[in-house]
């Protein structure tokens, strides 16, 4: 039987986590995997989810700090998903990602409107936070192919109506 031979600096890490507590050492292997994660995820989730942890040490008031935090494990245990890009549906959109957030917004507004849904209805129904749904609405954050999967479903539409790139399934 042959024995491996850990490198220096990884010998030294699991050394030192053999010399911690039962609840330290799973803190540190938690962080561990959540540092891991939030590296694979793409980057305008992990820039969503940069905006969100800025917004929430700014935050006094309990119920909206409860809401980004939703929203920031939403982003963190969201399954990976192969995005496609998206592009605007004509007309074409000047400005980039920022008016693409801004026409979606728009559309999510006019089909929950349409629908005589409250925001706070589709929140549910979709399973974001209703403040998460305000900021998509108003264009102020671009949504990631899950959450738009999530929010047609509740409107029962195909994805397909706002991005022509999505596969009807």
């Amino acid at each position: 039987m042959s024995t491996q031979t850990l490198p220096k600096p990884a010998s030294n890490v699991m050394s030192t986590l053999a010399t911690m507590r039962p609840d330290t050492k799973a803190a540190v292997m938690a962080l561990s995997i959540l540092i891991d994660r939030i590296g694979q995820l793409p980057t305008t989730d992990r820039n969503s989810l940069f905006e969100l942890l800025q917004e929430w040490r700014t935050v006094t008031d309990e119920a909206e700090r409860m809401i980004i935090e939703s929203a920031m494990q939403e982003i963190i245990a969201c399954p990976d998903v192969t995005a496609t890009r998206i592009d605007p549906t004509p007309p074409p959109l000047e400005g980039g990602r920022k008016a693409w957030a801004i026409h979606i917004g728009k559309q999510i507004r006019m089909v929950r409107e349409q629908r005589g849904l409250t925001q706070t209805v589709l929140a549910e129904n979709s399973g974001i936070p209703q403040s998460h749904l305000s900021r998509l609405e108003n264009g102020e954050h671009s949504a990631n192919r899950a959450t738009l999967e999530k929010i047609a479903r509740a409107l029962d539409m195909n994805l397909v109506q706002w991005d022509p790139n999505a596969s009807e399934e």
